[in-house]
């Protein structure tokens, strides 16, 4: 199948790049008879470009806390645009994306946290608190990539504390698959409790085996994730890019 972008390359944005990009899914869409000035059918037509699929995905989703894996800046999209409405807990480097935001922002909320923070920093616990009891679903990319779950990189499950809202809030883990058009794959958990007020070390182990697990589920295998040099150099605490 021949694509209208290079699956050989990582997809990571800039202001640029993601001008460029968002103009390439509107032109296919427009040939394959969607219209993209229609919510509904940029929607559809955007899952059906990806060949979207969600396995195993909750049949009555409101107020659920998402906590899934991280292989390119397109997860969030393709993702979201199956559920009505989502909260995102995001990167910084996304919501100072003018281009992104302007377009981004007619479907999602999106909460920009600091990347140089621990995500499981309680300040930005807080921020899913109010989504969370109002209903809301919220997205969280909580592990980093598959390559650090393969990789046993249990310091780079950041953000784990948030498994300590489970007792709470319904809470699912999710293993993104790298985007294609020939099949993208997102793979849920059953939903998660796990006790509260526990040891950060605590989560890191927990959700480190239960991405593990989840992976060794997927059949066929996940597809391998083409990732920036970043992305591909951040698995030992003390690295450059951890």
């Amino acid at each position: 199948m021949n694509c209208f972008y290079d699956e050989s390359k990582p997809l990571v944005f800039d202001n640029d790049g993601s001008k460029v990009f968002l103009e390439s899914v509107v032109n296919e869409l427009l040939k394959r008879g969607y219209n993209p000035r229609d919510l509904e059918d940029f929607k559809k037509g955007t899952l059906d470009l990806f060949k979207v699929e969600h396995i195993n995905a909750p049949k009555d989703p409101r107020g659920i806390m998402f906590l899934a894996t991280h292989v390119s800046d397109l997860d969030a999209v393709l993702f979201s645009f199956y559920y009505e409405a989502m909260n995102i807990l995001s990167k910084q480097e996304w919501t100072e994306n003018d281009v992104l935001m302007n377009f981004l922002k007619q479907y999602f909320n999106f909460i920009g946290i600091s990347r140089e923070k621990d995500g499981s920093d309680i300040a930005e616990l807080k921020k899913l608190l109010g989504p969370l009891k109002n209903g809301e679903n919220c997205l969280i990319f909580t592990p980093g990539t598959i390559t650090d779950v393969k990789m046993n990189s249990k310091e780079r499950m950041l953000g784990a504390a948030y498994l300590g809202l489970s007792e709470r809030y319904d809470t699912r883990l999710v293993i993104s698959e790298y985007p294609s058009m020939e099949s993208t794959r997102y793979y849920y958990s059953d939903r998660i409790v796990v006790p509260t007020r526990q040891s950060k070390e605590y989560y890191q182990e927990y959700i480190l085996e239960a991405y593990l697990k989840l992976l060794e589920e997927m059949s066929p295998a996940c597809r391998e994730p083409v990732l920036t040099y970043k992305h591909s150099n951040n698995n030992k605490s003390g690295d450059q890019f951890f």
